[in-house]
This record gives C-alpha cells, sequence and structure tokens, in this order.
C-alpha cells in the first residue's frame, strides 16, 4: 500500500491481507481503510490523502490496464498536493501487480477527464512515472 509520508512523499508500506483471488481489489480495500495506528504512529508520519468515505465501486484489469471506479468522495477536498498524492496512492498501490502497467479512474461510474476542481487533466491512463516528483529522494 502506498501513503503520503510526512506530508509529501508517496511511502510503500506492506500490509499483509487473506489469501484471494482478486489480490489488487484487497489492495485497494485496504488502502481505502486507511493507515493503521501502528502505521500512524510510525516515523516519518504515515497519512493518508484519500478522503475518509472513499468506496470502490469497481475495479477490472485488461491489457495492462486497472479500470478503478470510486465513489464520489474521492474527488473531494482540495489542494492541488492532496489532488495529486491520492493518485499516486491509488496508481502506486494497483501497479505493483505484474497484471498492472497503469490505472485509469472512475467516478460513480464515469471516466475521470479532468480530476476535482484542481483541474487535474487525466488524459489516458496513469502511470507510475506520471507521479515519480512524489517518491522519496532515496527511492
Amino acid at each position: 500500500l502506498y501513503w503520503v509520508s510526512a506530508g509529501e512523499n508517496a511511502l510503500g508500506v506492506e500490509r499483509t491481507v487473506p489469501y484471494t483471488a482478486a489480490v489488487a481489489t484487497a489492495a485497494m480495500r485496504e488502502l481505502l481503510a486507511g493507515p493503521t495506528a501502528a502505521e500512524k504512529a510510525t516515523w516519518p508520519a504515515i497519512a493518508t490523502a484519500i478522503p475518509a468515505g472513499t468506496r470502490l465501486l469497481g475495479l477490472s484489469v485488461a491489457d495492462g490496464v486497472a479500470r478503478v471506479d470510486l465513489s464520489s468522495e474521492y474527488a473531494s477536498g482540495g489542494g492541488t498536493f492532496g489532488m495529486t498524492a491520492r493518485l499516486a496512492q491509488v496508481v502506486y498501490t494497483l501497479t505493483q501487480f505484474p497484471t498492472v502497467d497503469a490505472v485509469e479512474f472512475y467516478l460513480d461510474g464515469e471516466r475521470v477527464r479532468t480530476f476535482s476542481g484542481e483541474g487535474i487533466i487525466l488524459d489516458g491512463p496513469q502511470w507510475p512515472a506520471d507521479y515519480y516528483d512524489l517518491l522519496p529522494v532515496d527511492a
């Protein structure tokens, strides 16, 4: 799972979940549940940019692209960094799997082309390279 570390970087954290064939769905559910109390107590502090109440409505993978459908809460809030960080959290979490190269975002079943009031253009699938500037310097 990928979190926001010290308010500035995407930070990968390993979490064990029960066996399932739908591992990407399990990872997304864990991501949306947020960091555990133990994860929040680490240094640097781990947080999430994903708003509470965001629900996973669907997830499919075809031809290397994960199509993730989230509830409209995902787009709530503001700030360019927060919006970019929440996109990165999903992209890095899903692209860790060998069948996923990129992520296409949907909100309440509708394809997202401009994300949030910040106007972040999502003109196609999002790749990890689109968010490299959020990785820690030593990554």
